[in-house]
């Protein structure tokens, strides 16, 4: 990652981060204590959940990964990485992957009712031949679907 991408990224969680103080102090200002908690309850849920990327890989895939995570939020997707086995991310990087084959699958999970956001699970394992993805979603038609990105 450049350092214009992690400009770009350190603007985006600022963003975001400014964002939830708002939030928060709206339900505080219309006095509703209840839901300024649930909202901050989910805000320490999806920060533990989102520690697995800086957990379980080298600084320069955490850094990508969690750039893709990010994006994934603009599709209106919450990424959550269920396991990663991956040292060198430059397969990903060559096909904008996990992104990429996100907004392909995302016909067989959502639900055009839904008010939430959708959650997809994705597991990353480097193979020698690249990288296998494997995403599965509450709503997912097939089960998991594995996508193959090569080198």
């Amino acid at each position: 990652m450049d350092e214009q991408q992690t400009l770009n990224l350190l603007r985006r969680v600022r963003h975001d981060f400014g964002n939830h103080l708002q939030v928060i102090l709206g339900y505080i200002d219309l006095g509703k204590p209840a839901l300024t908690r649930q909202y901050l309850i989910n805000l320490v849920n999806e920060m533990a959940a989102e520690r697995l990327v800086f957990n379980r890989a080298n600084p320069e895939v955490a850094l990508y990964l969690y750039e893709q995570l990010l994006l994934s939020r603009d599709l209106g997707v919450i990424l959550r990485y269920d396991e990663i086995q991956l040292e060198s991310i430059q397969t990903l990087m060559k096909n904008n992957e996990p992104l990429r084959s996100l907004e392909q699958l995302l016909g067989g999970c959502q639900d055009s009712d839904r008010d939430e956001d959708l959650i997809v699970y994705l597991e990353i394992y480097e193979t020698e031949h690249g990288v296998d993805l494997l995403y599965s979603c509450e709503n997912m038609e097939k089960g998991s679907i594995l996508i193959e990105v090569r080198k």
